[in-house]
């Protein structure tokens, strides 16, 4: 089998080798990279091509198989013929980064316009999508729904965890400090980050004793100047470590100085140092839009002046040691069962695709609370784990399941289950959490197992003249205005009001 990957040949190229002191060696782009070509490997002959700038020819005219990242799917399929192509998407499905980058700066007016555009995105990556018989994407259930509102089919989509390039800390290492250590890790601070977010979180906090870490670029002038106010209002309590390269020794142990990681990003796939810090035991103060389901304390909303994230950074704040360490156990316990095997999920969808045309298992049943299995397997435990993670993403609600005629349900992504035989059953519970949240695997204080899940918005649009007429308008400055940004701006708002003529 003849595969071809495009994926960054800035994070990871084979053919220069693997050396872990390369700069960017242990970055999210180079893990999921390197993981993505050992498995494939094992498919098949692979040629790695790099995604962010495509090749303009090819040693081969036809493919088996093409994996590639946003962007080079187009260019890649002009130059050559593949029987399969896998969409493989690190971020929210190109719209809703846009819409959801707008519309906050719309509601705030945290940065200039200028900024914005620099982290949108061109919507020509939508030809992309279109083209994938499969997307693989990494991230949770608000991450995969951005490309089922867009009109995917259920089918043709698989989400995944990943896990950091970081050696997982032992937990008899976890030493809580003596006062609230709180962490902000991005390569660079910007508004898809979240760092408005915390800002206006810390300013809100009463004057307790606290430490905030920063690691990270500044970003540019709008975000070097809010680090500077912000490292005014509060002095020595805010400690600026800028970038550090996440695969030096210097970053680990740099990490592991903290408790919690805050990080209310905006958009994701799934945030690569967030899983450096759970990798390290500290404990998540996230947005569902990080793309990571645990949240002990509850899930933040991407919102300014928010009373619920104040109560919930004031209750991490508050908290004793006691209760930090035994939280920080329990992040590294569902970091080692959530994320740390994640190549075999990746392995086990590329063969279901290879073999069948899709990426889910083969099983059955009369409707959607009621499975059987048709296979034999020791993977069984997987295989109940991809209906529950379908059914999740069918129901938009969280679901358990009940093999055979079990009473007890068992926490199925928790425990490993052992074979089951062709014909057993999954009985499917659905439930959905109100109010507090609670990740999968977590009893609240009824013993009951929850799981949080995001509304899926509706956008309708109507019959619109006007809107004829504008979409030409900005069809033509797309082409001719001499501003290569306000090319790009002007092709994105021609691709929404075309797609919104009726």
């Amino acid at each position: 089998m003849n595969i071809l990957l495009a994926y960054s040949a800035k994070h990871f190229n084979p053919l220069q080798g693997e050396e872990t002191s390369q700069t960017f060696s242990a970055s999210s782009a180079a893990t999921l990279a390197r993981s993505l070509y050992h498995i494939l490997k094992e498919m098949g002959d692979v040629e790695y091509v790099d995604g962010l700038k495509p090749p303009k020819k090819l040693p081969r005219k036809h493919y088996d198989l093409l994996v590639g990242i946003q962007g080079s799917i187009s260019p890649l399929s002009r130059i050559a013929t593949f029987d399969k192509v896998v969409l493989f998407a690190v971020n929210m499905h190109p719209r809703s980064r846009n819409e959801i980058l707008q519309q906050f700066n719309r509601q705030y007016r945290v940065c200039s316009q200028k900024h914005v555009d620099r982290n949108t995105v061109h919507l020509k990556q939508l030809s992309d999508i279109k083209r994938a018989d499969s997307i693989f994407l990494v991230g949770n259930a608000t991450v995969a729904r951005s490309f089922l509102q867009d009109g995917r089919e259920i089918s043709s989509i698989r989400r995944f965890n990943y896990a950091s390039a970081l050696p997982c800390r032992a937990e008899d290492t976890l030493v809580p400090g003596d006062m609230p250590r709180l962490l902000y890790v991005t390569t660079e601070m910007c508004l898809r980050k979240g760092f408005d977010i915390v800002a206006d979180m810390l300013q809100k906090l009463p004057d307790v004793p606290f430490v905030c870490g920063i690691i990270g670029g500044s970003g540019d002038s709008d975000y070097q100047s809010k680090l500077s106010s912000l490292q005014q209002r509060f002095g020595a309590k805010i400690h600026l470590h800028g970038w550090v390269d996440s695969g030096k020794q210097e970053y680990r142990e740099l990490v592991q100085k903290y408790d919690f990681v805050l990080f209310p990003s905006l958009e994701e796939g799934q945030a690569g140092s967030v899983l450096d810090a759970m990798s390290q035991g500290l404990i998540p103060l996230i947005t569902r839009e990080t793309g990571i389901d645990f949240a002990p304390l509850g899930y933040l909303h991407p919102e300014l002046n928010c009373e619920h994230n104040n109560n919930i950074l004031q209750q991490a704040v508050s908290m004793s040691k006691e209760q930090v360490l035994k939280l920080q156990q329990q992040t590294l316990q569902y970091y080692r069962i959530h994320h740390l095997n994640w190549q075999g999920n990746l392995k086990r969808a590329f063969r279901y695709l290879l073999h069948s045309g899709t990426p889910w298992p083969e099983y059955g049943g009369s409707d959607a609370s009621e499975y059987y299995l048709k296979q034999d397997t020791s993977e069984s435990a997987m295989l109940i784990y991809d209906i529950l993670d379908r059914m999740e993403l069918v129901t938009d609600s969280s679901a358990a399941a009940i093999i055979g005629s079990t009473k007890e349900a068992k926490r199925i992504r928790w425990k490993e289950t052992g074979v089951l035989p062709p014909g057993s059953v999954l009985q499917i519970h659905r439930r959905a959490a109100e109010g507090n949240l609670y990740l999968l695997g977590e009893a609240n204080e009824h013993g009951e197992d929850l799981l949080s899940t995001p509304s899926v918005s509706e956008v309708t649009a109507g019959r619109s003249v006007g809107k004829i007429i504008l979409s030409g308008i900005a069809r033509l400055l797309s082409l001719l205005h001499p501003s290569k940004r306000r090319r790009k701006n002007y092709y994105n708002r021609y691709i929404n009001l075309k797609e919104n003529i009726h």
